[in-house]
């Protein structure tokens, strides 16, 4: 045994056991449960090993009666002294809806994302404490709801140190159980809901809640991404949302409170039926799934190099694409820009040659007569098309400057994300009046923000002739950023 390792005296232990939900009495059974059979050994001691926090749970050393020893979690300890434990798959599950619902595996146009938190791991004998939910359509949320419940008796401590819900919170924001599940119905409707391991553990407790007080049961529809997660990543070895959280970098710390987690669990939804992860952050064990590289938004990425980028054909400049086209040339005009100084290319992926995504760039063209090599695409924004399998019309556009969301006007109708680990972007349909104002400003903002890629210089050869225009005369005026002449010609300097 370590030397951290606690023992717990008599009155302690007595604490302890009702602090887990343990028997007070001495004789604990461990049950291992294997398939449809259970094999039961008699615990005559144990200890904590392990403090977990911030959750309050522990790990558990315990001694069996043969003198083994055996390591396992206080949350998973508990559960296993519960009757529901023992009962074997077909049998009968208080808990269990008895209702035509069934899990789906598909991409809804219109549905809930949910999550609970509750006094325990029991759904006959614990109760839901909180309650989240947010309705998407066609990705966008339209409407959500956050409840706390009040609960019949004082919430462990586990529980208030796992959540910061406490029970003066739910004495004084909570509402009672019978008016919660009325308004949470309500929300459901007919929706297709989803959660993360809501099959075994939110379903139960939601159903629980609408049988005890609406008379009815649960009967949606509901997509399981926690089983999801099984079916696509098969390699992974846990597939706790924490688990991939992390693998898509997503912030977890202000986990483990309902809306919260439903917004995670949202995010995670939707990379994982767009085949669609944050670059470097896919970990060994399933990295093969996507060796495509066309199939990772990397939202931390730097400028793409010109050779992942390509010249759009005239077939493929077409509908919002040839109106941004013909956009890029009346603001070269108006700008007195080098032709062809901002474009529209398209991102093709390396393993099948397909466009996978759009790029706004500026371009700096070679200076030969002032011998500087300043060749290079500048990207403004990224653009996906089709967005979303459910509505084709659905573009996102992820802008290089995060300064735009306050700089300039994003189209009221766009749908605007802000992740945690990752650069903003928003989704907005290709055929909306807004979008084509948005691209004018986005650009004219990126052109007065633009800063060359040639090493600053004093000056060139035609200082005389700008001194008496009063302005950069350079015929290329994206170069001529980095002269510090042209700097002080616009802020009213003039030496010669």
């Amino acid at each position: 045994m370590a030397d951290n390792y606690k023992k717990l005296n008599e009155l302690d232990t007595k604490e302890f056991r009702k602090l887990h939900g343990l028997p007070v009495t001495k004789g604990l059974r461990y049950i291992k449960k294997n398939g449809k059979f259970s094999d039961e050994y008699e615990v005559v001691d144990y200890s904590v090993a392990n403090d977990l926090m911030p959750s309050g749970s522990k790990i558990f050393e315990l001694t069996l009666i043969n003198g083994n020893k055996i390591m396992i979690h206080s949350d998973y300890f508990a559960e296993m002294q519960k009757n529901t434990f023992m009962q074997e798959d077909n049998s009968l599950d208080e808990c269990v809806q008895a209702t035509e619902a069934k899990e789906i595996f598909d991409y809804p146009s219109t549905y809930i994302v949910y999550d609970i938190e509750t006094t325990g791991l029991d759904c006959q004998q614990d109760e839901i404490i909180e309650f989240g939910g947010i309705r998407y359509v066609f990705g966008m949320e339209t409407e959500r709801l956050s409840l706390f419940i009040k609960a019949s008796k004082p919430l462990p401590e586990r529980i208030v140190k796992l959540t910061g819900i406490t029970d003066d919170i739910l004495e004084n924001q909570g509402i009672e159980p019978k008016e919660a599940a009325k308004r949470i119905k309500e929300f459901f409707l007919d929706s297709v809901i989803i959660g993360h391991n809501i099959k075994a553990f939110d379903n139960k407790f939601i159903s629980r809640l609408f049988e005890k007080y609406t008379k009815k049961s649960l009967n949606n529809d509901y997509v399981d991404t926690l089983n999801l997660s099984r079916k696509k990543y098969p390699q992974l070895n846990h597939h706790r949302l924490e688990d991939l959280a992390g693998i898509f970098g997503i912030d977890y710390s202000n986990a483990h409170r309902a809306i919260v987690d439903s917004e995670i669990t949202h995010y995670v939804y939707e990379l994982m039926v767009f085949d669609k992860v944050i670059a470097g952050s896919i970990p060994d064990s399933i990295s093969a799934t996507y060796a495509d590289s066309s199939k990772v938004i990397n939202e931390d990425s730097s400028d793409e190099e010109d050779n992942d980028l390509v010249i759009l054909s005239n077939d493929e400049i077409v509908g919002w694409k040839k109106q941004l086209s013909e956009l890029m040339k009346t603001i070269i005009s108006q700008e007195n820009l080098p032709e062809d100084s901002l474009s529209l290319k398209g991102n093709r992926s390396r393993i099948d040659n397909s466009i996978t995504s759009y790029s706004i760039c500026i371009y700096e063209a070679d200076i030969i007569e002032d011998s500087r090599e300043s060749s290079r695409n500048t990207i403004i924004s990224r653009i996906v098309e089709s967005e979303l399998k459910s509505n084709e019309n659905i573009i996102r556009i992820e802008p290089r400057n995060s300064d735009e969301f306050e700089l300039i006007q994003i189209p009221c109708s766009a749908e605007i994300k802000t992740p945690q680990n990752g650069k903003p972007f928003f989704r907005i349909d290709k055929n909306s009046e807004e979008l084509l104002p948005y691209f004018k400003s986005s650009i004219l903002l990126s052109l007065k923000n633009y800063n060359s890629k040639s090493s600053d210089f004093a000056c060139c050869s035609r200082f005389e002739e700008c001194s008496a225009a009063k302005k950069c005369i350079h015929p290329n005026l994206l170069f001529s950023k980095a002269c510090e002449y042209r700097r002080n010609l616009e802020a009213g300097k003039i030496f010669y």
